[in-house]
């Protein structure tokens, strides 16, 4: 399910990166608002919102509400787990699983002597 989101997710990212380069600019952006006749576009009448207009403000509120749907399922202890965590797991239990039947062996015990057989202990008397 979360690979699901996921991927839809990167598809609304993408759309609406295309939708906001096809619109067109407004008149002079923010430059021109603070030059000459600016005032006239902030107080004056406004057109209708455009088609792309209104797209880009639905994906954009999709895309807001599955920024948080997709961090909340993400956090430690929600639904989302990757294939790694999921072998993690999957190990662990093994392993619990293998310490709890196997019986405990006793440690070696070290050999007195000698612990280099290459080197004699008596080089010859001398």
């Amino acid at each position: 399910m979360y690979t699901l989101l996921l991927v839809l997710y990167i598809i609304i990212v993408i759309l609406m990166a295309l939708i906001i380069l096809i619109q067109e600019p407004k008149q002079g952006g923010l430059g021109g608002v603070f030059g000459g006749g600016g005032m006239e576009n902030i107080l004056g009448a406004r057109e209708a919102p455009s088609f792309f207009v209104k797209i880009t403000a639905g994906l954009g509120a999709v895309f807001m509400i599955m920024s948080l749907f997709l961090s909340y399922i993400n956090q430690p202890g929600g639904m989302a787990k990757s294939a790694y965590q999921k072998a993690l797991e999957k190990a662990m239990k093994q392993q619990a699983a293998q310490q709890q039947s196997a019986p405990v062996q006793p440690a070696p015990v070290p050999q007195q002597g000698n612990d280099n057989p290459s080197v004699p202990e008596n080089p010859g008397g001398q």
